[in-house]
């Protein structure tokens, strides 16, 4: 990793994944073996049918063999290639700010007082009403450029944005109060504020008419008054825990 020395001081790294020994041995290997053990299964049908039937039979016999173990060679160069893809995706700390390294993309390094934001997602992929993986995923809002969108490591998930959210967040609660006295709209993303409505794609409501902000299931739900909730999911709002503490206690009386 090259050192970034104007970002200060390293503090530590976290990958989505690392290549280790033990996926060497325990992984990568037993894999292999299994190819190798197809390809080879189909190597000796062929010698042994072809002399015992001749070299055309011994052909189409041994041939699903080694289709099945160039389609198994495909799935591992795919699968390896991914792995490697993971082990270079990674967040390297540092005391005045982070870099973000990605696969095929340039390390993009960012002062903490140039994120204006994050947002966060868990996807779940569930099979037969079970869940068998959950996707990790947060959402970098620079200042200036597109957002950067980053899968992580679900071991990780809660340090990462505690550590993320401890930078920033301070600075931003200041800040986004202190433009709300000025009369400026805040921008959460699919939520804006100002001191006296809350807006929304669908609607634009005085703080007399909301009824309750909170969160449920995933989703920011928003009870108004003698009107049907609204619900959006949290992937969508930006700064989810400043914008509940500015609703909590500036705007809602």
């Amino acid at each position: 990793m090259r050192k970034i020395t104007y970002l200060g001081n390293h503090t530590v790294t976290y990958c989505r994944q690392s290549l280790r020994w033990r996926f060497f041995f325990l992984q990568f290997l037993p894999a292999c073996f299994i190819v190798l053990t197809i390809y080879g299964y189909g190597k000796w049908i062929q010698v042994q049918a072809t002399n015992k039937y001749g070299p055309i039979i011994a052909e189409k016999w041994s041939k699903p063999w080694y289709v099945l173990s160039g389609f198994t060679l495909i799935i591992l160069i795919i699968w390896l290639l991914q792995r490697v893809k993971e082990a270079h995706s990674c967040l390297h700390f540092y005391k005045k700010g982070m870099l973000i390294q990605r696969p095929f993309h340039k390390s993009i390094p960012l002062f903490w007082k140039q994120i204006q934001g994050i947002s966060i997602s868990i996807t779940d992929r569930v099979f037969v009403g079970k869940v068998i993986h959950s996707q990790y995923t947060i959402v970098i809002y620079p200042n200036i450029g597109q957002n950067l969108k980053i899968q992580i490591n679900s071991n990780y998930y809660p340090e990462i944005i505690s550590r993320i959210k401890a930078k920033i967040y301070p600075r931003l609660h200041s800040q986004l109060r202190e433009n709300l006295d000025s009369g400026e709209i805040l921008d959460f993303g699919d939520v804006h504020l100002s001191k006296y409505k809350l807006y929304t794609d669908k609607e634009n409501t005085p703080w007399k008419q909301v009824r309750l902000v909170d969160i449920r299931d995933g989703s920011v739900v928003i009870e108004l008054k003698n009107q049907k909730a609204i619900s959006i999911p949290i992937k969508n709002v930006m700064n989810l825990e400043v914008m509940m503490q500015i609703i909590q206690n500036q705007v809602v009386k």
